[in-house]
């Protein structure tokens, strides 16, 4: 009878040993989860950044190839008048 009682106590303690071992699991298996959640949140962040960051990159570009279809104009417009005038002073001699 000793003996199963002895058996029994071994049972109970390597019961208390598991369930103590998976409380732990437990406990680091939230905190990983906890973990993710930050990770998934700053990710959807990057996500978000990059986004904007890309809508501004095309507003730049969109604004520079309209500075750029401008000046050229300019620099046309420049040269016509030039032109005209250079054609006015030879007429004129």
């Amino acid at each position: 009878m000793s003996e199963i009682k002895i058996q029994i106590d071994q049972l109970q303690a390597q019961h208390d040993r598991l369930q103590k071992e998976r409380d732990q699991l437990q406990e680091r298996m939230n905190h990983l989860e906890e973990q993710r959640e930050y990770l998934q949140m700053q990710t959807d962040q990057a996500f978000r950044s990059a986004d904007e960051i890309e809508k501004i990159c095309d507003e730049i570009w969109h604004h520079a190839n309209t500075i750029h279809l401008y000046s050229s104009l300019a620099e046309e417009e420049s040269k016509s008048i030039t032109m005209k005038k250079t054609k006015r002073n030879y007429s004129n001699n």
